[in-house]
């Protein structure tokens, strides 16, 4: 099943999701209007969820505390956030992943070095990250396998 939060004018708590099954949903799409402390509860569907999408929500590193414990995750996007490059390392514990985009502009090279870590990686977006060529040929080389841009 998929919940995509709405645009309206309301911010969503996500509080909801503790009253759902743990493996209800395998994939969740939260874009802007969410109430950010509410984050944490996205930790409760852990179990089935699969696919998460961190669209234009401007989260910071402290929902990456929550994403780190989705293990279970084979594809994270993420753009419009305020993470930082020693936040993202966090998810280093996203060992089943194989698609992440990490499409932010506030991240620089270093906040990469997790990936390295990521035994099922097949893909790595990284539009909108401030990368020149030469890192991205460096991040390439580092990553035989991945396809990286």
């Amino acid at each position: 099943r998929r919940w995509v939060g709405d645009e309206g004018t309301t911010p969503v708590d996500l509080q909801f999701l503790a009253g759902l099954p743990s493996d209800s949903i395998e994939a969740l799409k939260i874009g802007p209007g969410i109430v950010p402390a509410s984050f944490s509860f996205v930790s409760h569907i852990a179990p089935g969820l699969r696919r998460l999408y961190l669209i234009n929500t401007n989260l910071s590193d402290q929902a990456l505390d929550h994403v780190a414990k989705l293990t279970g995750l084979t594809y994270l996007q993420t753009f419009g956030n305020s993470f930082t490059d020693d936040g993202v390392q966090q998810l280093t514990t996203l060992q089943n992943v194989e698609y992440l985009y990490l499409e932010e502009e506030t991240l620089s090279a270093g906040a990469l070095a997790f990936v390295r870590a990521l035994p099922h990686l097949v893909r790595l977006g990284l539009q909108d990250m401030p990368l020149t060529e030469e890192e991205l040929a460096d991040l390439r080389a580092a990553l035989p396998g991945v396809q990286v841009g």
